[in-house]
């Protein structure tokens, strides 16, 4: 998918399931969160 493609179509989702994430799902979100940029690239390795 084309980056302007995926900007024009994508959502906010505002309601939920109430169904509980697993351990895989959990794991990937704190990886995209890891490659999320921070203030004036400082990073630090933990």
């Amino acid at each position: 998918m084309k980056f302007t493609k995926l900007l024009k179509t994508r959502k906010s989702i505002r309601t939920y399931t109430g169904d509980p994430a697993n351990k895989k799902q959990i794991k990937k979100i704190i990886e995209a969160a890891e490659l999320a940029p921070v203030a004036r690239g400082l990073y630090e390795n933990y």
